[in-house]
């Protein structure tokens, strides 16, 4: 594919989660980088060498939080773009990072995806 191509970097430490992100993005034509858990992304993230337009994570993982994995990244990628999901219902999310909770339809991701990358970007991938 071209250059344009959108990666998106996912780290939940529930797999039928991560499973049904990764056929959902795929199908759609994004590439996507899979983590078990924040700390798994922050590595994965330091040995990709290109460009990763944006990060879904659950924020209650073990070894590092989404949220603590997202404050990281965007120092160190300050173009990412950054999702965070979960199914608590006691949380306090930083308002600076959008969020998604679960369990959510592949629609309102798909929606959330749309919102936070470059329309030009998201809608030529989402047409093929």
């Amino acid at each position: 594919m071209d250059g344009t191509r959108i990666v998106i970097l996912v780290a939940d430490d529930e797999e039928l989660v991560r499973d049904m992100i990764l056929v959902m993005m795929r199908k759609d034509g994004y590439q996507v980088l899979i983590a078990s858990d924040g700390a798994e992304a922050l590595d994965l993230s330091r040995r990709y060498n290109g460009h990763i337009n944006l990060l879904i994570s659950d924020i209650q993982m073990p070894r590092m939080t989404g949220i603590e994995l997202a404050d990281v990244l965007i120092k160190e990628r300050p173009t990412m773009k950054v999702l965070l999901i979960s199914g608590s219902t006691d949380l306090t999310i930083p308002r600076i990072f959008p969020f998604l909770r679960k369990p959510f339809t592949p629609g309102a991701l798909r929606d959330a995806i749309v919102r936070l990358l470059p329309s030009s970007l998201a809608a030529s991938d989402a047409e093929g």
